[in-house]
């Protein structure tokens, strides 16, 4: 029984850790391959309307990519998910969608020190 409650206290601490983990300040070393097939397959998602396998390509792709933890990979995949759910039912204004892509590289600013305005990024994202 000890060791049951041992063994849960240690995966508890370290998903903890694996959650909770900085992130790395920039500059990171992106890998175009491996962001291109990401993005071929987080479209492919999101065309398919598989809402599950486009959060976990973010999700993966933002750890990997930006050294981003769990925890801050699953926040930003969050804002993006729901910007681009709400974006595929839209006609005509994309505003109604910046609020969450705007948090979403608010986030990934504040992880990796990058020097840019979220407000401005997420505009140009939309264009």
């Amino acid at each position: 029984m000890k060791l049951r409650a041992s063994a849960s206290g240690i995966a508890a601490v370290l998903l903890l850790v694996w959650l909770l983990w900085p992130s790395p300040a920039l500059p990171l070393q992106f890998d175009s391959a491996a962001i291109a097939a990401a993005e071929t397959r987080m479209w492919k998602a999101y065309y398919g309307k598989e809402p599950k396998e486009l959060f976990s390509e973010l999700t993966t792709t933002l750890q990997e990519q930006f050294g981003l933890s769990g925890w801050r990979s699953k926040q930003v995949a969050v804002h993006l998910a729901t910007g681009a759910s709400q974006f595929s039912g839209i006609r005509e204004s994309y505003e109604t969608v910046l609020p969450d892509i705007e948090k979403a590289y608010a986030i990934i600013k504040k992880c990796t020190g990058a020097d840019y305005d979220p407000a401005e990024a997420a505009h140009a994202d939309g264009k």
